[in-house]
């Protein structure tokens, strides 16, 4: 038996010994991975220039002097995150989508090919055929 006292672990909320790591996905391969879009990239450079771009828009609400070319190129990148973020969401349902529907056509497969085999196998019969008759 082993001396190892359960411990609660922050990130699984599950009970597990010292030194175990936790199965994050209880479920096996079941579950379809989110494909990570190439848009979020562009997105995460996006949002590093966002403070500075709130600060100069709300430089200009506030009624302080600022460029206007620094305050339309604000604009663009606060509605640039914003479409951006829509585009990488859209394109990651969708590739999503796909491996899901990958993965249900290759399910069908396994459970037509289970079917074949066992037409193949045969069955065990309980009754015993009568044997061919000869002829007199």
């Amino acid at each position: 038996m082993s001396n190892k006292k359960p411990t609660q672990t922050d990130k699984s909320r599950s009970t597990q010994f010292d030194g175990e790591r936790s199965n994050r996905n209880k479920s096996g391969n079941s579950k379809i991975r989110i494909q990570k879009s190439k848009l979020r990239n562009t997105a995460e450079k996006l949002r590093e220039l966002e403070p500075t771009a709130l600060e100069n828009i709300k430089n200009s609400v506030e009624g302080k002097e600022v460029d206007q070319k620094m305050l339309d190129t604000s604009k663009w990148i606060i509605t640039s995150i914003v479409s951006v973020d829509r585009a990488a969401s859209g394109e990651e349902a969708s590739l999503t989508k796909i491996r899901m529907e990958g993965k249900r056509s290759d399910d069908d497969e396994d459970e037509q090919e289970v079917a074949e085999i066992v037409k193949l196998v045969p069955r065990l019969k309980l009754t015993f055929d009568e044997p061919p008759k000869e002829d007199e």
